[in-house]
């Protein structure tokens, strides 16, 4: 059991160590899938326009740690996810933001919405400081080095 006494079920990462009784009790003494996830509910948070903007940058910014995320992985851009010759790993949404369909902002739109709307309904009060104010969206995200062949061709990173 580790020697801790606790029942410690050690993961492949020696950093990392669940106890076999938190497991139990999270998926209903099974791993069944028993267990049944239970969000704040938000739905009553209303946002104003104020709100809306913020989210909209948080969803800016939530692409742009994914995007770097995948480079920084060796990820490139290509039209169609998939991996390549030698496990290169693609993706038509490494691009900046702004060229995301609306359809492609929905995911980092809703998790920012969802995020804002939770600190509200816990009491949080969004604010900002005095003097200051929302940065341009254009002011958040990375440089597009341009090359020829058109916008996109700019989006490949060696």
């Amino acid at each position: 059991d580790g020697g801790g006494g606790g029942g410690l079920a050690r993961s492949t990462s020696a950093a990392s160590f669940v106890s076999v009784e938190s497991v139990h009790s999270v998926t209903g003494g099974g791993v069944d899938g028993a267990w049944t996830p239970t969000p704040l509910d938000v739905a009553n948070v209303r946002l104003d326009r104020r709100l809306r903007d913020l989210v909209e940058l948080l969803a800016k910014n939530e692409h742009e740690v994914w995007a770097r995320g995948k480079i920084r992985a060796k990820w490139r851009y290509a039209p169609e996810t998939g991996s390549g010759a030698g496990g290169r790993h693609t993706s038509p949404l490494l691009v900046p933001y702004e060229f995301l369909s609306a359809k492609e902002k929905d995911t980092p739109r809703r998790s920012a919405a969802q995020m804002v709307r939770t600190l509200i309904s816990l009491g949080y009060n969004l604010r900002l400081a005095p003097g200051r104010r929302l940065p341009r969206l254009t002011s958040i995200g990375g440089k597009t080095k341009r090359r020829r062949g058109g916008a996109l061709k700019g989006l490949f990173v060696r």
